[in-house]
């Protein structure tokens, strides 16, 4: 016998002088034993697999064929539930860009009949002040977004030209211009406000002289800088640079010599602009008090270039 092994062990029975053999039920160690349990643990383990394997075998296949098809249509509403989730933010974006497209067309189809009306009257020239405020108050109570207008206007990369088509004072133009029209032999002919893309702005006048002399071009130069205001948006603007009635340009040299526009924006659109002069003494007035006083309108100038040309103006060197 092998040590530490333990085999069948044989007796012999020398009584009877035969041999009887006895069988004793071999002894198993404790490494045995345990490999033992573990292998009937597996077994046991796997019969949860083997059960389904056989109820699966048991069950009939249109059974079969129902609980499949069933699974898979609850992972298509799972998945089709994905993505409606996803696609419901684009659909929200898309429905609130056609309201805004509907209501940006019917601003502008207002704006225009307002426009017209406007040209209509002046063109009149009847000199009724309450007329052309009557016009002009139907322009301000146009909805608007005056901050958001104003900035994408002034930031815009593109140049945008706008001559003043009507302003309540000479006092107001003197607040924005140079106020050299007020000179002896001197009258102001044209006024433009042209937005020259990245908040940089120019003031252009044109003043007659009376006698045999061309019109004078001043240009104005300058950024600008909305601010806070109580009332709605205003802006600012920082002149450090003029060209002179010769071509000359003039620095501000000192900070001293900066000049600096305050203006309140009433009205702000790419085609048309109404800005105030603020008023020192009552800053809860409104724009049309004192019969508009303080009120510059613009409307846009497509052609320029032909304005100026038709007004006879030096070029500037």
């Amino acid at each position: 016998m092998k040590r530490g092994t333990l085999g069948s062990i044989d007796d012999e029975d020398t009584d009877g002088g035969g041999t009887a053999k006895t069988a004793i039920t071999p002894r198993r160690s404790t490494r045995q034993q345990r490999k033992a349990g573990t292998s009937r643990k597996k077994k046991s383990g796997g019969s949860n697999s083997n059960i389904k394997s056989d109820a699966a075998s048991a069950m009939s296949p249109d059974l079969a064929a129902f609980l499949e098809q069933s699974g898979d249509a609850d992972a298509g509403v799972v998945q089709e539930e994905t993505k409606s989730s996803r696609r419901a933010p684009k659909r929200e974006r898309r429905q609130k860009q056609s309201v805004q497209k509907v209501v940006d067309e019917e601003r502008a189809a207002e704006i225009k009949i307002v426009l017209d009306k406007l040209e209509e009257v002046l063109g009149e020239r009847t000199g009724n002040v309450r007329d052309i405020l009557a016009v002009v108050e139907e322009l301000l109570e146009i909805p608007s977004n005056n901050n958001n207008d104003l900035r994408r206007l002034l930031s815009a990369r593109d140049r945008s030209d706008f001559r003043l088509a009507w302003v309540g004072s000479d006092e107001a133009i003197c607040h924005l211009g140079t106020g050299l029209h007020k000179v002896p032999l001197a009258r102001m002919q044209e006024v433009f406000m042209n937005c020259l893309g990245k908040n940089k702005i120019e003031i252009l006048e044109v003043i007659s002289i009376i006698g045999p002399f061309p019109n004078v071009k001043n240009v104005l130069q300058g950024t600008t800088k909305i601010i806070s205001g109580s009332g709605g948006s205003d802006v600012q603007i920082v002149m450090d640079s003029m060209f002179d009635g010769t071509g000359k340009e003039i620095m501000a040299g000192t900070d001293d010599n900066i000049r600096r526009v305050d203006l309140e924006v009433a009205f702000c659109d790419e085609r048309a602009l109404v800005v105030v002069m603020p008023d020192e003494e009552n800053s809860n007035g409104k724009p049309l008090d004192d019969d508009g006083k303080r009120v510059l309108l613009f409307v846009r100038e497509d052609d320029l270039d032909d304005k100026l040309e038709g007004l006879r103006v030096n070029e500037l060197d």
